[in-house]
Formats: structure tokens, sequence, C-alpha cells
């Protein structure tokens, strides 16, 4: 959407204001076509209601006026089918998809999450996990056989068994295994809400029971908790190690970091030491300061990490640090605590969306679908195609066309019915080659999205008759569109391409285009009265403007500044004193104080503007006329017909608030 279509759409449609006006009152008729009373109350109420004449007679008779020429250009744009083009609806159509999602979201979940993850933010687990590996559409019997072994691990982690020994023996995450299950420092959004969820649940040193993730069956332990330690910045010194350093050469580099510290605690400046030594050619040139981390950070090592968190001030210095890599000393430089909650919440918000946590308020949206529009199923016919369903599901090769015609209604929503043979295609559609799954689970998940797709869009279908509040910004944008089509169809683009037009426009009203008299004058603005002096002693001699101005700036570059022009009569109040006179003239300036000396020059009677000089004026003046026209054409098309006595009702009802 070009920006100038969006100012004028905004320009009509502005605020939200939900209107009681009865729907059945007609306020005025365009040809045959009704408008309501609630709908230009709704108009006018948003876009006056801060107005010091709201509701008084003259301020709705002036609007109502204004709205019927709306409604007359929006009528002959329906007239003309532009709703109906493909751009139009396409545009359209991404609009209201971006409307629709406050109404098609739980806002009261998603609250709820975003609440819960800055609260979960203040604090930092610690844990070690237990996996035993099941896929989510793994046949029940493996998914048995997963949870009893799980059973049986929980049980020997309750007797006291050492956790970290059963997770070297038992746990099938080969990452965490090599830690002894050790997960590390985490924090919210850091794991899977599943998992998030019962690590902030379960008590320091405590053993969760088991639950289920999209990976399997785990079971942990809270080995430690402690406050959000904040986003560090520091500045480091490297000197790395070559590839594949021998003993030697990690003694070498271990022996001059130490030499590099021993100068820093004498009084060497760490910055220094930095571009004298540092081998991190990233940082080396911003006095080694690296990107802000936290203990959460990937990218960073652990012992980096460690070191970090220890130094308590700014400006402490650790001692070396060896890693992986080489040897480091640190700098803390700055240390950022949690920020406030106004300030996190839409970053909060935008994980929550992303996260698998919004599974939540996709199923409350669900649930709240079918408690409002009615939602009845009809499990054995789902259960009889399951039947006739063979084992080429499994392959993703199975048909619909294959089978026998399938009969029956699956689901109501409302009064609409969904037939079976309609989810059969969509069977056909969105199978895949699975490996461990039965055709009934299959069919079932697929049944559950089926449902959960259906049950949006006909929510989303029905908007505009659940919510008049959507309603009426749907329709306000949807004829703010239109009204910009067929506008810039008639008037603007018309009116700009048309040079015949403004011509002939131009000549017939150009007595509209007239200069008054005019003089050419210079003004300056001069830093003292002898300065002024000067500049007037400079002009009697002929003097040019830049020269003057040249000679008097280079004594004080303050001394003097200047403008000049042609001006009419009234354009410039610093000449209207002297207008109708020739010569220099020094004054001092009441308001500012400065001093100010006119040069008036020669003058010009009134005569009329070229067209060249004023082609942007005469094109509004000529699309102002063609709109005047166009409008005149649409109350002979469509006749306009008020409804006074409505309309005084709704003047005098508002009088007597």
């Amino acid at each position: 959407m070009t920006a100038k279509r969006l100012i004028f759409i905004v320009f009509f449609f502005t605020t939200m204001y939900v209107s009681g006006q009865k729907p059945e009152s007609v306020l005025f008729s365009i040809g045959d076509q009704n408008v309501m009373v609630s709908e230009f109350q709704y108009i006018y109420e948003k876009n006056n209601k801060n107005d010091a004449n709201f509701y008084t007679e003259e301020s709705v008779r002036e609007y109502l006026n204004l709205f019927i020429n709306f409604k007359l250009k929006v009528r002959e744009a329906r007239e003309m089918g532009i709703d109906t083009t493909e751009k139009f609806r396409n545009e359209f159509k991404g609009y209201r998809d971006q409307l629709t999602k406050p109404y098609l979201t739980d806002k009261k979940t998603i609250d709820k999450l975003v609440a819960e993850a800055y609260e979960r933010m203040k604090e930092e687990i610690r844990c070690s996990h237990i996996l035993i590996r099941v896929a989510e559409d793994a046949p029940q019997e493996e998914v048995d056989k997963a949870l009893a072994r799980i059973n049986q691990i929980y049980k020997k982690a309750k007797k006291g068994e050492d956790f970290s020994k059963l997770a070297d023996e038992y746990s099938e995450d080969p990452y965490v295994k090599v830690g002894h299950g050790d997960l590390g420092w985490f924090s919210v959004f850091h794991l899977i809400y599943s998992f998030e969820n019962v690590a902030y649940n379960t008590p320091l040193g405590k053993i969760s029971k088991p639950f289920r993730t999209e990976f399997g069956y785990h079971i942990l332990k809270v080995t430690d908790r402690r406050p959000y330690q904040g986003q560090i910045k520091v500045a480091q010194i490297l000197l790395a190690y070559d590839e594949n350093p021998t003993d030697e050469d990690k003694a070498r580099v271990k022996e001059k970091i130490f030499e590099i510290y021993n100068q820093i605690k004498a009084g060497e400046s760490f910055e220094k030491m930095v571009k004298l030594y540092s081998e991190d050619e990233r940082t080396k040139n911003s006095d080694g300061v690296m990107p802000e981390f936290n203990t959460f950070s990937f990218n960073i090592p652990e012992v980096i990490k460690e070191e970090a968190f220890k130094l308590k001030n700014i400006g402490d210095i650790s001692e070396p640090v060896e890693t992986s890599y080489g040897w480091v000393i640190l700098k803390k430089l700055d240390l950022k605590g949690l920020k406030s909650f106004e300030e996190m919440e839409n970053y909060i918000r935008s994980k929550v969306r992303k996260d698998s946590r919004s599974e939540l308020s996709n199923i409350n949206l669900i649930a709240n679908i079918k408690k409002q529009y009615g939602f009845k199923e009809y499990p054995a016919v789902l259960q009889g195609f399951i039947k006739t369903v063979d084992s080429n599901l499994l392959n993703g090769t199975w048909s619909a066309a294959s089978r026998e015609a399938f009969t029956g209604i699956l689901f109501l929503i409302g009064k609409k019915q969904y037939p079976l043979s309609d989810f059969a295609k969509y069977v056909e559609q969105k199978q895949k080659s699975v490996r461990f799954a039965t055709i009934e689970f299959t069919i079932r998940k697929l049944y559950e999205t089926y449902v959960n797709e259906k049950l949006l869009a006909y929510a989303d279908e029905h908007l505009e008759e659940t919510y008049p509040d959507f309603r009426n910004l749907v329709n306000e944008y949807k004829e703010g569109m239109m009204l910009f089509e067929i506008t810039d169809q008639k008037v603007w683009t018309k009116a700009m391409k048309d040079t015949a037009g403004q011509e002939k426009f131009y000549e017939e009203h150009i007595d509209n285009y007239m200069w008054k008299k005019r003089v050419d004058a210079e003004n300056y603005i001069c830093r003292t009265e002898e300065v002024a002096n000067e500049v007037v002693e400079m002009l009697k001699k002929g003097w040019s403007a830049d020269t003057i101005a040249k000679t008097e700036n280079e004594k004080n570059a303050l001394n003097v500044s200047y403008s000049k022009g042609r001006y009419e009569q009234g354009e410039n109040k610093y000449l209207e004193e002297f207008f109708g006179k020739t010569g220099v003239f020094k004054f001092q300036d009441k308001e500012s104080g400065s001093w100010r000396v006119v040069n008036l020059i020669r003058y010009y009677e009134p005569e009329s503007k070229k067209l060249k000089e004023i082609r942007g004026i005469v094109i509004a003046d000529y699309q102002a006329y063609l709109e005047e026209l166009w409008l005149k054409e649409l109350k002979n098309k469509y006749p306009v017909t008020i409804n006074e006595k409505i309309l005084e009702e709704l003047i005098n009802n508002h009088k007597s608030k």
C-alpha cells in the first residue's frame, strides 16, 4: 500500500468507538441504498468526540454532508466494481488478516504466559535429567515400554541412588550423558516449555515425576537455583594457542599472559595491554570489548562466564583464565539487571507467540470457539472411516478415490455440516510416510488438525457478525480503500495528467492567480548598530549583498546574515513599513532587539502569475473543481433523501445528555 493511500484512509478512520444506536433506523438513502443512523453515529463520534461542538446541530449537519459525499463516492466505486478486482481483494484480505489476529487469539492465556515468563526471568535454574526416547507417533507398545523404563529409573532415584550415575547408565540423551545428565544453567525460553514448566515447579534438590515431551520420557533433578545474574559486558586480552599446541607451547603462552597480568597489577593500562598484546582481531581495536553476554550464552565458554560473573566491581580485572583456545584476562565494564516488565513486555510477548507455550493459547482458543458457536461431532462416523483405511496411509500413498463414497457428517460447527468426504480428501492431501504410527493414531492426529483448522476458519468467517467493532473497522477500511481508488481515477490522477484541462482552468480562473504589487528587496540582520551603519554606507556606494556579507563577516563571522528576493505586499513584515518607497532603511527590531537594514530596489505592478510558476496550485484547484462536478453528477445519479425526523432525534437526544 502506498503511503499516500494509507494517510488518506487513516485521515478518515482513526480511532474506534462502539455505537449503541438501533441498527434499524435509516438516516438517509442514496438511491435505493439505505444508510443506518448507527453507522453515521459511529463515524461521527469516532472523529468528533473531542470537539467542543460535539453533537451541536451545526456540527452534525456539517459532518453529515461530508459523510453523504463519502457514501456517494463509495456507491459509485461499487457500481464500477472497484472492490471486485484481484488487486483490491488481495490488498484488502491482507489488511483484514492483520485485523483478525486479536480476535483469533486467546489474549487472557497469552497475558498469563507473558507474566509467567517475566517472573521466571528473575531466576536461573540448574538441573540434571534422564531421557528415555520415544517418538510422538510411536505405537502404544513402545510408549508403554518407555514409560515402564523411566518409572524404574525414577524409583531408583527416589531411593537415593546417585542421579548422575543413573544418567550415565540409562539416559538416552547423548549430549547430556557426557555431563552426567547436567544441563547447566538455564532460564525461560531456553528449553522447550513442557520441560521448563517441570523444572520451575520442582523444588531445589527434588526429583520430578516422569513426564513426557516431544523427545520422550524424562525425570529431572533441580540441583541449584539462583537470582538472575544479569547481562555483563567485559573486555579481554587474549593470547591464543597455535593449532595443535605442545605442552611447551602452552607453557610459553601461560608465562606471557601472567607477565601481562603482572604489568597491569603494577599500574599499566588494561587498554594499552590490549593494543600491544591481544590476539583477538575482533576486539583488539575496540579496547578488547566483547559483546554483552549472560550465563546462558552458548557462544561463550563456561570458564569465561564463571570468571566474568565472579568480578564484583566495575573495573575489576580477573586473573588469567585458561580456555580450550588460549589464555584470557577479563575486565568488568558493566552489569545490567533485569529490565522492568514494561520494558520487556513486547519482547516477551513476541517470544511467547513463537514458543511452544503458545500452544496453550491455541488450545484455549479452540475450546472457546467450540463453546461460542456450538460444536458437535459424530465419533462413530470417524471410527467407521478409520476401519476403511488401509496401510497405504502409513506409506503416504492412500487414495480416497480408491474407496467407496464416504458418506455421513463428521461434525457440526453451528449449523454448518462438515461431511466425511471432505475429510477423506484432506487425509489424502496431508498424508506422509511414517515409521512407527498406527493407522488410527495417524488419522486421529489429522482429524484433530482438520477440526482445529475448520473451527478457526468458521470463527474467522463470522467475525463481522460476532464483533460489531471488528465489522465497523473492516468496513471502514474497505470503503476507505474504495474511496481512494475511485477518487484517484476520477480526480487526482485525471487532473495531474490533463494538461489541456489545467491550462483551460487556469485561463478561465486567471483572476484567482494574480500577483499583488511586488518589490525586489534585500534584508540584512546585523550584530550591532555599528555594523548596521556600515552596511548602510556600503549599500549607498552600490556594493552587492555578497560583497557586503563577505567584508563584514571577515571581521566577525556573526556580523551579517542576509536574504534577498521578490516579495509581495504583506509577505514580509520587515518590509511593510517601507513598502512603496525605494532606498536603504535601518531600524531595530522591537521583538528581537536585532538591528536590521532593508534595501528596496524595484517595484512591480500587479500581474497574473504564469502557469509554470504555480502549476501545483492550479492542479490542486483543478482537482477540487473536478471533484465538485463529480459530486453533482453523483447526486443526480443517486438521489439523496435525508430522514429529518431521525436526524432531529439524534441531535436532540444528545442535547439532553
